[in-house]
């Protein structure tokens, strides 16, 4: 079993990628507002550095149509092999985004 690992995921959506990005690039405070039956607040934890060494989140929007196609990459180093691949995590964002 690896301990480095990527995971991608594309999501459609019907906001212009313009919108989503000043959103979650310049006003991740705001990302609550717009799930609010997921996210309750925005603190920064630390939490998953118990379990990763490295740990990175990318995302990129790009314009389709009216809306946008939004692309997720986790990549990640694991503290040992006994520590699960972030799969929750990545369906948090693509059910936030």
């Amino acid at each position: 079993m690896t301990l480095v690992g990527k995971l991608e995921a594309d999501v459609e959506i019907d906001v212009p990628a313009v919108e989503f990005h000043d959103v979650f690039g310049c006003r991740p405070h705001h990302v609550s507002n717009m799930s609010p039956d997921r996210i309750h607040g925005c603190d920064l934890h630390e939490d998953i550095m118990k379990e990763y060494k490295s740990y990175k989140a990318t995302v990129q929007a790009t314009s389709k149509g009216n809306g946008s196609l939004v692309y997720w990459t986790l990549k990640y180093e694991k503290l040992n092999e006994n520590i699960p691949d972030p799969h929750t995590l990545m369906e948090f964002l693509i059910h936030c985004t």
